[in-house]
């Protein structure tokens, strides 16, 4: 009569067990899917930040730009006159 309880409490630790491993691996692939959307959101947000300095670098190229065929314009007239 031992034996059937024995084998009961068994089969119910081994079932216990499964299911703590279980939870365990579904409670550390939420923290490891968690993990990934913050790494993914880094980089997302390193992206926004890389893309805006590019557009920075390249408005300051065209300011640059202006400015030195403004300037070339101002010394072409400026010096006009003394060519002849």
């Amino acid at each position: 009569m031992d034996k059937p309880i024995l084998l009961i409490g068994l089969g119910i630790s081994a079932c216990a067990l499964i299911i703590a491993y279980n939870a365990g691996l579904a409670t550390q692939n939420i923290s490891h899917a968690q993990r990934i959307n913050e790494l993914n959101y880094e980089i997302k947000k390193r992206d926004e930040i890389i893309t805006q300095k590019e557009q920075d670098i390249q408005n300051h190229k065209s300011f640059i730009r202006r400015k030195d065929t403004a300037a070339r314009r101002f010394v072409d007239e400026y010096f006009k006159g003394e060519k002849k």
